[in-house]
């Protein structure tokens, strides 16, 4: 019997512990509606959003550690240092010829004035772009324009500790780090 009541109460309180972990209209509406802005005149239609907070992370973390895998430890690693990862993907509505297919100088200024600072840019075959940008290396900001789609990831937490992390891992890396010193 107290097994039975055991299991309802944690199955009463487990969404209250988990609340705000995952839930739509992420805390990227300032980068979105840059984004947004200068893709007109197209649409942007949401397809997923969501924020994944630190009680869903706890719970992956908690899994990765029990596992033997040594690409779980290290996602296990990673995931000590995130707080939260904010995903938004939307569509593009209403793509015509004369549509941006990338994004100019005047996106990355007003993504400048929001305090975000451009890491990485890359683009492949004309058709799909990818942007990294950092603020304070407290949040890393993952920006991807396909033909069809834009996809937004904003990762908060101790982004310096993560990439020193994945640099760690990579022995090729830590060699040449070794070397350039």
């Amino acid at each position: 019997m107290r097994a039975l009541v055991a299991r309802r109460a944690v199955l009463l309180l487990l969404p209250l512990a988990l609340s705000g972990c995952v839930y739509g209209n992420p805390d990227i509406d300032n980068e979105f509606g840059a984004v947004e802005w200068e893709l007109r005149p197209l649409h942007l239609e949401p397809h997923v959003e969501l924020r994944v907070g630190s009680g869903m992370i706890g719970l992956a973390r908690m899994a990765a550690d029990w596992s033997d895998d040594p690409d779980a430890e290290f996602a296990a690693d990673i995931l000590r240092d995130i707080d939260a990862v904010h995903v938004g993907v939307y569509e593009l509505d209403g793509r015509r010829r004369d549509a941006p297919s990338d994004f100019g100088p005047q996106w990355r200024e007003e993504l400048a004035d929001l305090g975000w600072r451009m890491v990485v840019r890359s683009r492949e075959s004309g058709e799909e772009s990818g942007w990294v940008f950092t603020r304070d290396l407290d949040e890393v900001l993952i920006v991807g324009l396909g033909y069809d789609e834009v996809v937004l990831v904003k990762l908060d937490g101790d982004m310096g500790a993560v990439l020193d992390r994945a640099i760690r891992r990579e022995d090729g890396i830590v060699m040449a780090a070794r070397n350039i010193e």
